[in-house]
């Protein structure tokens, strides 16, 4: 896992950083170019059934992103010392929620019971072991997740979920972090016509 961590914040700090900055200044990279291609190209774009209050309600993944991205690519253009919790803390509890639905669609188990017999939402460290995400994503995914999001590496979800983080702790590399692991997520693709999303 060290080993991982230096060969992976080398790339992203000297390349992967430089690239979206690059791409940034040059108008190369804009929110509205990238809210076409997540929707139009990608499965954020996939029309959603959500269950609310008894009803159904249709929206798409990028919807539940969009806020986070958009702060994203403002905090890029920056190019200084800026304030990073807006697209990290959004990025990184809709990743879970998005993973969760993408789980479920593909017929893991996206609950657990209790030892009273009470059922909860599973955990990322939990949908993360489940089998069948071996059939949506390279196991070199699930591991750049795993340390992204886990005890296994930066442990963001955990931090952020619980408000471990203060704003000196987020920046320029837990924000790239987890927007990596979105862009990875566009490799999903649904085995379901229609993707009943989890319930609230």
């Amino acid at each position: 896992r060290q080993k991982y961590g230096i060969w992976l914040m080398n790339i992203v700090r000297n390349t992967v950083i430089n690239m979206i900055l690059t791409a940034v200044n040059i108008k190369q990279l804009t929110y509205s170019k990238l809210r076409k291609w997540f929707l139009k190209n990608t499965c954020f774009g996939i029309q959603l059934e959500y269950t609310r209050s008894g009803q159904v309600v249709t929206t798409t993944w990028f919807s539940q992103i969009d806020y986070g991205v958009e702060a994203l690519i403002n905090r890029f253009l920056q190019g200084k010392p800026t304030d990073w919790r807006l697209p990290v803390d959004i990025l990184s509890i809709r990743f879970e929620g998005i993973l969760r639905d993408m789980v479920g669609d593909y017929g893991g188990c996206v609950t657990k019971v209790g030892r009273d017999n009470s059922i909860s939402q599973a955990l990322l460290d939990d949908l993360l072991r489940e089998p069948c995400l071996l059939q949506i994503f390279r196991k070199e995914d699930i591991e750049f997740f795993e340390y992204v999001f886990t005890a296994k590496g930066y442990n963001i979800r955990n931090y952020v979920a619980h408000a471990f983080y203060i704003p000196q702790d987020y920046g320029m590399i837990e924000a790239t972090l987890v927007f990596l692991c979105i862009l990875r997520l566009t490799m999903f693709s649904p085995k379901s016509k229609t993707i009943t999303a989890n319930m609230k």
